[in-house]
């Protein structure tokens, strides 16, 4: 009874560790997805993050269009596969390693 019980336990971890992990995963899709409308057609109306908008400025000017896509097709890759149950921590490190290649390439 105790090792199901454990078990159990463990489940509901995992299962609300994944619904975080989404949540994160999906403030990140937002987020890049208003970086890319400020780039491409600065309409604060079309933001997700209006109440953010100096912060989302400043961050567009940052990058290049093409890297803020290929960013958000990274984010969105990366939630495909978390339904695939692939390991997190390396998702997460190769997915911040690849923004991060993508805001310091030179266009």
């Amino acid at each position: 009874f105790l090792e199901r019980a454990r078990h159990i336990d463990e489940e509901r971890s995992f299962f609300q560790e994944k619904e975080e992990i989404l949540k994160a995963l999906d403030f990140l899709i937002s987020w890049y997805r208003d970086l890319w409308v400020m780039k491409s057609k600065p309409m604060p109306k079309l933001l997700f993050h209006e109440d953010r908008l100096p912060d989302l400025e400043k961050s567009s000017s940052e990058w290049q269009e093409g890297a803020i896509e290929q960013a958000l097709s990274e984010l969105l890759e990366a939630r495909q596969m978390l339904d695939q149950h692939v390991n997190v921590k390396l998702l997460f490190s190769l997915l911040s390693r690849k923004i991060h290649a993508l805001k310091t390439a030179v266009p």
